[in-house]
C-alpha cells in the first residue's frame, strides 16, 4: 500500500468503528476550487481530472477500495488547468487532484502530483 493511501485507510477503519472525534468537513467553501466546481457531496472525495492515463489512475483506485468520490472534469480544450480555482489545488496544474474532506489528522488534505497517487 503506498503510503498516502495508508492514512486515509486508517481513517476509514476508525470511522467505521464509530469514533466520532473525526468527523467529515462538510463546507468546502474555504477552497477556490470549488467556486468552480461544486462539491454535491461535500463529505465525499472530490477529484478534478480527465479520462486520461493518469488521469484515471486515482479513479480506478478509489472504485476498487469503495471510497465515495464525486469526479470533477477539467477540460483541457477551456484551459481549465489554467484557471486560478484549479491552480488553488493544484500549483503544477496537473491532474489528477484531490481534496479530501477526511484528510489526515481530520484536517482538509489536497494532494495534486501524479506521482503520489
Amino acid at each position: 500500500m503506498a503510503p498516502d493511501v495508508a492514512p486515509r485507510v486508517i481513517y476509514i477503519m476508525i470511522g467505521i468503528l464509530n469514533f466520532s472525534w473525526i468527523l467529515p468537513m462538510t463546507d468546502l467553501s474555504a477552497f477556490p476550487i470549488t467556486q468552480k466546481w461544486p462539491a454535491q457531496y461535500p463529505e465525499w472525495i472530490q477529484l478534478y481530472s480527465l479520462p486520461t492515463p493518469n488521469g484515471v489512475k486515482v479513479s480506478i483506485m478509489l472504485e476498487e477500495i469503495g471510497l465515495p468520490y464525486e469526479p470533477h472534469r477539467v477540460g483541457f480544450d477551456t484551459n481549465d488547468q489554467m484557471s486560478p480555482e484549479f491552480l488553488s489545488l493544484s500549483p503544477n496544474n496537473k491532474i489528477p487532484a484531490i481534496l479530501d474532506p477526511h484528510g489526515p489528522g481530520a484536517s482538509r488534505y489536497r494532494c495534486s502530483s501524479p506521482g503520489r497517487f
